[in-house]
């Protein structure tokens, strides 16, 4: 499958939220019913998820170039700080990140980078 979080664009490669599926698709319950589904039925599914990069207007991002100490400023690696930033081949649109992204849903410290 695609990927299925929030996002600005239809393909959703430029995530703005890793912790929200986006509207387009339905709702957090339409997912775990999809899942509910597929497992009664012995159907494993498997999500394109793209933990490498985010969208220009993802709350990391802007999370990031507001607060140098904030919780995100170390996901991204800046050229010239705030504008000049890494990105996904060299589309601005697409931040790159300086190492895998996965937030914790369980975890109630914060966000998490591996």
């Amino acid at each position: 499958m695609n990927p299925i979080f929030q996002a600005s664009s239809n393909h959703r490669y430029d995530t703005q939220d890793f912790m929200k599926i986006d509207p387009m698709l339905g709702t957090e319950e339409d997912f775990k019913n999809l899942i509910k589904d597929l497992h009664k039925n012995r159907i494993a599914l498997i999500l394109d998820g793209v933990f490498n990069h985010v969208g220009a207007d993802s709350k990391y991002f802007l999370s990031a170039v507001t607060d140098k100490t904030g919780p995100y400023y170390s996901w991204f690696n800046f050229i010239n700080y705030p504008t000049k930033y890494q990105s996904w081949w060299g589309e601005p649109r697409f931040l790159k990140s300086t190492r895998v992204m996965l937030t914790t849903i369980t975890s109630s410290a914060g966000p998490t980078a591996f």
